[in-house]
């Protein structure tokens, strides 16, 4: 694997696995916004959004679940897309971006280990949290 190759990511219980291109580039951000921050049990959610050609999705099992989160901000649906079993929750496809797929960047290998490029919503940011330096500070997505 190229050094700037991004890691597998997989589910809690294994049953799901996500692989990347090896050229792909996603942009890793934190959202602060009400649905991904309720969904990371925490301030805000760790993000790769990748090209979804660039995504390969493993579900021998057929383990995936979708839930469609209505109510944002966009006035688009986002559709959640999740481990059956485990309950992990996989990627979001916003339909605001078409093409686009938020990896939940706490499942990819080492995930940590990249810095964010950009913050979204930050207007629900508390304020007690630093921003990222030389990170955008999106106010949308």
């Amino acid at each position: 694997m190229p050094a700037n190759a991004v890691p597998p990511a997989k589910c809690l219980c294994g049953g799901i696995k996500l692989t990347f291109e090896e050229d792909a580039e996603p942009e890793v951000n934190y959202c602060y916004c009400k649905h991904c921050s309720a969904g990371a049990g925490g301030l805000y959610q760790l993000n790769f959004a990748f090209n979804e050609t660039a995504v390969t999705i493993e579900d021998p099992q057929k383990l995936m679940a979708v839930y469609i989160i209505t109510g944002c901000e966009s006035g688009k649906p986002k559709p959640k897309y999740f481990c059956g079993k485990c309950g992990c929750t996989m990627f979001t496809k916003p339909e605001a971006l078409p093409g686009k797929m938020f990896v939940k960047g706490s499942l990819v290998e080492g995930g940590s280990n990249f810095k964010p490029t950009a913050e979204l919503f930050i207007k629900y940011r508390p304020s007690f949290v630093v921003p990222v330096e030389g990170a955008a500070q999106l106010e949308s997505q």
